[in-house]
């Protein structure tokens, strides 16, 4: 049997990391990358959608945002509603991402790849899932 997540992991922690992840110099190089997304993107790591802000709703088509942070996820959902996206978040690793060849357009990883665990055996997606042009943003 599992433990329920703590009140500490639940309603603290994504506010702690939403903070420090929204620092300005962290804030202005998502502006930089982010609105160079196009199509249908992938985003690593959405964690609470501190990317959102910066997408250029013009150019993108649908995102997919992966997590396991699911405690994390309400936030990045009422980010998502605020910048007028269609997000889709999936509570996995990059690692296990069901995701098939050339199914993305664009692929956003901004601060993450520090975090997950195995970060080599996601690096397959960006090799396998950009359509052409190939753009990956991190």
């Amino acid at each position: 049997m599992t433990t329920p997540p703590s009140l500490y992991s639940r309603l603290l922690l994504p506010r702690l990391i939403d903070c420090a992840c929204g620092l300005g110099v962290v804030s202005r190089q998502r502006a930089r990358v982010v609105p160079r997304a196009h199509g249908r993107v992938l985003e690593i790591g959405i964690g609470t959608g501190l990317n959102l802000a910066h997408y250029d709703a013009g150019r993108v088509t649908g995102i997919v945002g992966v997590d396991p942070g699911v405690e994390m996820h309400p936030l990045a959902l009422r980010r998502a509603r605020e910048a007028g996206l269609a997000v889709e978040l999936m509570p996995l690793s990059a690692e296990t991402l069901p995701a098939p060849d050339a199914s993305f357009d664009s692929i956003v990883c901004t601060y993450s790849l520090c975090t997950i665990r195995h970060s080599h055996q996601c690096q397959h997606i960006f090799r396998r899932s950009p359509r052409r042009p190939k753009y990956s943003l991190s």
